[in-house]
């Protein structure tokens, strides 16, 4: 099956001859909404990132772990187009299913770079997808800074002809909750299969 590559290199050209109405015919950094994790790392590792002190554990049993290069990685990955990968797998799944897919971008402090790389990687996206997808963009107060100073800005992608969504966001950070919490803004470019996607509407 011939894959299209949802990356960021210079000019945020996505790599391919034909448009897709599948979502899990994305990639992020070679992996696809679908695959088993083990087609992509060893079980060991999976089993030593599943228990890491990192991993963000979902209210249902989805489980959000990473993968990239550096100190705290058991899922080693050379990421070239994004800082770290985010892969959502359910708790029990001994297959470790891919739910969903996120590769990072950090901005520091210069915020207006997550929203000039925002911009231009939602550009790309409508010019590649067309009318194949509904498009919305939303904004919030992200709920897990308790002042509301940070805030969370979507530009969201829905194909029509099939399941789930493609995403891309800003978290802007507060100065104050990124010292308290080592979480620094960052524009992400996402993947959620349908399963998630509802599940994250319903939460």
């Amino acid at each position: 099956m011939n894959r299209l590559l949802l990356i960021f290199i210079l000019t945020l050209n996505f790599q391919t001859l034909t448009k897709a109405d599948d979502i899990g015919n994305f990639e992020i950094e070679g992996m696809s909404i679908g695959d088993s994790l083990l087609d992509h790392f060893s079980e060991k590792n999976i089993i030593k990132e599943l228990n890491s002190k990192y991993v963000f554990k979902y209210k249902s049993d989805f489980i959000r772990i990473a993968a990239g290069t550096g100190e705290g990685f058991y899922l080693i990955k050379d990421t070239k187009q994004y800082d770290d990968i985010g892969i959502t797998l359910k708790l029990k799944d001994k297959r470790y299913i891919i739910y969903s897919l996120s590769g990072r971008i950090f901005c520091d402090y210069k915020i207006k770079d997550c929203f000039d790389t925002q911009k231009k990687i939602s550009n790309d996206l409508k010019n590649f997808l067309g009318d194949s997808v509904e498009f919305e963009t939303w904004e919030r107060v992200n709920p897990d800074d308790k002042t509301k100073k940070s805030k969370i800005f979507h530009n969201d992608f829905k194909p029509k002809k099939s399941d789930g969504l493609i995403t891309v966001g800003v978290y802007e950070y507060s100065k104050s909750y990124s010292e308290k919490t080592n979480f620094y803004s960052h524009t992400v470019v996402a993947i959620y299969s349908n399963e998630f996607n509802n599940f994250l509407s319903n939460e």
